[in-house]
């Protein structure tokens, strides 16, 4: 039998370490440093070994191509606040603070200027905020996490302003170790090294530099995952470095809502417009870097997509372990979460609303092709990779005005 997506709650009863892939052993000076936040392939991996493995914690390998079908969407951060967790997503690549959060936007320049884009891409150039004003001087970080209502407030083309935006995530934390001798039982003189994690909770009001946990205010992560088997209550599970325990639950819709259906005044707004934003929740995986391939992002629904700018940041890496060939899986480069592509889309009003509707909250990495069959494989779909949400925007006339 198969079930719909079912929500999961991932709560981190210690700091969580999610390698990034550096050798590590207890060589004197040896750090083991974790990622920001966990990568959708490592978290689909505890998952489907949950779900292939039997009360014994035994897993079965004759299942694996069966959990390989299981999909996964996240992991997104959750901050909790009373009963209730409020979904956060990362930072939008096209918002940047100064004084005020300005806007960044494609604009038509003269075509004898010099530039190193791909052809076809639009220049980006920082926008005057709401009332008119022009970015000046240098600018500042923004939050790594925004609440979830500004992010909406910034993909609807509505003003949003840095006081409560959002925060940083996850707490770095860092623990010493020593290396023990096997007669003895004693530190081993001079090996000393470190391991670092993510402690999922940030200051509270009124906690300034102190660590009292009553103040402090709890981050969890939250997935939407759709599988087929039996269903199984909350429980705890081990996962990432030195196998630390996370409690997995399943909490009502009245306590965690997932956003899975696009809203309706922002699905009519990308109608109207032909062209939106695309942003990307999780790390996407494409096969020309940066750039998606535009006839997979056609979702065969009938719309011509042209991707007319893009607003994102350095890449990142992603490795693993196949469990299945028993060997290293080949490390490829991922375009980070909160990167934006500017969208054209041709085609008639419902064909518009249907590929929106297909988009919303669902992942956008390419297929892998399969040159034996002839049929793309979505395992980096399946896994979690790339995906999005939409935003207004509205595509630049074709002219030849030059920007300010």
């Amino acid at each position: 039998m198969t079930e719909g997506p079912k929500t999961w709650l991932i709560r981190p009863r210690d700091p969580l370490i999610v390698r990034d892939g550096k050798p590590f052993s207890s060589d004197p000076g040896a750090r083991a440093k974790s990622l920001p936040f966990p990568m959708p392939s490592t978290l689909i991996g505890a998952v489907r070994t949950y779900y292939g493995s039997d009360n014994q914690g035994v897993f079965d390998p004759t299942c694996i191509a069966k959990v390989l079908e299981i999909e996964l969407r996240g992991p997104l951060l959750a901050e909790q606040k009373g009963d209730r967790w409020f979904l956060m997503a990362p930072a939008p690549a096209d918002a940047i603070l100064y004084s005020s959060v300005h806007a960044v936007l494609p604009t038509k320049i003269s075509k004898d200027t010099g530039s190193n884009l791909s052809p076809g891409l639009e220049h980006l150039f920082v926008q005057p905020d709401e009332r008119g004003n022009q970015p000046r001087g240098k600018p500042k970080p923004l939050p790594r996490y925004w609440t979830w209502k500004n992010l909406m407030l910034w993909l609807e083309g509505k003003t949003v302003y840095p006081k409560g935006l959002g925060h940083d995530g996850p707490t770095p934390e860092v623990r010493s170790h020593v290396k023990i001798e096997p007669g003895t039982q004693t530190a081993e003189e001079g090996f000393l090294f470190q391991t670092s994690g993510l402690e999922f909770q940030r200051a509270g009001a009124g906690l300034g530099q102190t660590r009292s946990l009553a103040l402090a205010i709890q981050l969890h992560l939250p997935v939407n995952s759709k599988f087929s088997g039996a269903d199984r209550k909350a429980h705890l599970q081990p996962w990432g470095g030195e196998r630390r325990l996370s409690r997995w639950e399943t909490p009502d819709s009245s306590a965690l809502e997932w956003p899975s259906e696009i809203p309706k005044h922002l699905l009519e707004r990308i109608v109207e417009d032909k062209g939106c934003r695309l942003m990307l929740l999780t790390p996407a995986i494409f096969q020309s870097g940066f750039m998606p391939d535009e006839t997979m992002l056609k979702r065969g629904l009938g719309v011509e997509v042209k991707v007319r700018a893009v607003a994102c940041q350095r890449y990142q890496v992603v490795s693993g372990w196949d469990f299945a060939k028993n060997l290293p899986k080949p490390t490829r480069r991922l375009t980070p979460a909160g990167s934006v592509y500017f969208l054209e889309l041709k085609g008639n009003e419902e064909q518009i609303r249907a590929w929106a509707r297909a988009i919303w909250m669902h992942p956008v990495s390419d297929l892998i092709p399969n040159p034996p069959t002839g049929i793309c494989k979505e395992q980096d779909r399946r896994d979690g990779f790339g995906l999005a949400v939409l935003g207004v925007w509205k595509p630049l006339e074709h002219s030849e005005e030059a920007a300010p």
